[in-house]
């Protein structure tokens, strides 16, 4: 047989036996995977029975909706509530009413006695906001008119505008000194105390002006504050006026001072200023002229009357969520989620109401909430509710055409519903407070 015959037969022999060892392989398979089924149990036919069907489950309930989330109440510009040291003023729809002391003219010309009730500035229409300093206050039209009436330093004006000022934003004033935010950035000063001084041996007269005597110059040494531009609030701190400014907060002294940075103060927010009593020893009280700044959450401040460069108040607080700062003359209070006051000299106070503007005086703080009411404590003189009472409790402020109407109370804590409106409801309604001392009147 020719070789390439047997070739062809030898290779035709090796594919018949791959062959037949696959197809041995495959049967060694099947009886393998017939093995490993035959434990599983079987009827009388040998047949495997079917798993049985999962038992039902209950359905799964949906997730309950979650809570809406209020939102932090978002500030106002300033200037719905000023409080001084002894008055206390509003804005209520484009108009000012105050209340508190009248024996330094605060509640204007033509009222003579301590209203504990608001009582309305005539001569002030479509106001946007009001500043009070000690026994005197100012404010500032929409337009931006400024007008100030009441003492100040030894001088007792009624209402009268501001010349040189038609473009103010916000206003600021203490018993020496007013300044105002203009539209664009920049700040004017003048020092309300020196107007109308006639000799160191003569002090002006503190009585009330009559019509025939020749108006007082308001704007007295009216000065621009040179290189403070941008600025986006103002405080005054006693004879000092500072601004915030990209963030960082410039202060100078008096009407005509050179401006000065204080030191780590980048990234604040918000300022205040008042001029603080500090008890050194048993001695007594010191006045100190406070700058405070909020800083994302964190107030700090500094004494300016030191006679060098600022120093770091001893002052400072937490208050995480604040938007904005007042200072009074014990205390920085700030609004957020809730209200907090806190002082060297104090225990922290807290009101849980959504106040969005406060300010602090010598004897009581006052917020603007929300709901465009006006809630205040303290001393009762100033709170507004006609009691006679200095009182811990907060109380809506009564008489304000935009807020809610209050009648007075009696002595001690007042309690939910105890006076009724005769349409309905309760007229005052206490808010929530962390128990503290009573505060003193200065």
């Amino acid at each position: 047989m020719p070789p390439r015959i047997v070739t062809h037969l030898a290779l035709l022999t090796h594919l018949a036996q791959l062959a037949l060892l696959a197809q041995l392989a495959l049967l060694a398979l099947l009886a393998l995977l017939a093995a490993c089924g035959s434990g599983a149990p079987q009827d009388d036919r040998g047949v495997a029975p079917l798993a049985p069907a999962p038992a039902p489950t209950a359905p799964t309930p949906a997730p309950a909706p979650l809570a809406p989330r209020v939102p932090a109440p978002t500030a106002v510009p300033r200037g719905s509530i000023a409080v001084g040291s002894a008055h206390a003023c509003a804005t209520a729809a484009g108009r000012v009413v105050c209340w508190g002391h009248a024996d330094a003219g605060q509640l204007g010309p033509t009222i003579r006695a301590d209203q504990p009730q608001p009582v309305r500035i005539d001569g002030l229409d479509d106001i946007a906001g009001v500043s009070a300093g000690l026994r005197g206050s100012c404010a500032w039209s929409k337009p931006g008119a400024v007008w100030c009436w009441g003492t100040f330093g030894a001088t007792r004006q009624p209402v009268m505008r501001v010349p040189g000022i038609d473009d103010a934003t916000q206003v600021a004033v203490e018993d020496a000194l007013a300044c105002a935010l203009r539209r664009d950035g920049r700040v004017a000063c003048w020092a309300t105390a020196t107007c109308n001084d006639r000799s160191p041996e003569r002090p002006p007269s503190t009585r009330l002006r009559r019509s025939s005597d020749p108006p007082p110059e308001v704007a007295c040494g009216l000065h621009e504050i040179g290189s403070i531009a941008g600025a986006t609030e103002i405080a005054i701190a006693g004879s000092h006026g500072c601004a915030l400014r990209a963030g960082a907060v410039w202060c100078w002294r008096g009407n005509r001072g050179q401006p000065f940075a204080l030191p780590q103060s980048a990234g604040a927010t918000s300022i205040a200023g008042a001029r603080q009593r500090r008890l050194y020893s048993s001695a007594g009280f010191a006045n100190q002229e406070n700058l405070f700044a909020l800083r994302d959450g964190t107030i700090t401040g500094w004494t300016l009357n030191t006679g060098d460069a600022p120093v770091r108040a001893p002052f400072h607080a937490v208050e995480p969520g604040a938007i904005r700062i007042s200072a009074g003359i014990d205390r920085v209070c700030a609004i957020g989620a809730a209200v907090t006051c806190s002082g060297e000299m104090i225990k922290r106070e807290e009101h849980a109401l959504a106040a969005v503007d406060l300010d602090v005086g010598g004897g009581a703080r006052c917020v603007r909430t929300a709901g465009d009411r006006v809630a205040c404590w303290g001393a009762t003189g100033l709170i507004g509710d006609g009691g006679p009472d200095e009182i811990e409790v907060s109380v809506e402020v009564s008489e304000i055409t935009d807020a809610v109407r209050a009648a007075p109370t009696q002595r001690g804590p007042v309690q939910p519903g105890r006076h009724a409106d005769p349409r309905g409801g309760p007229l005052v309604r206490p808010l929530p407070h962390v128990p503290g001392r009573l505060h003193r009147r200065w």
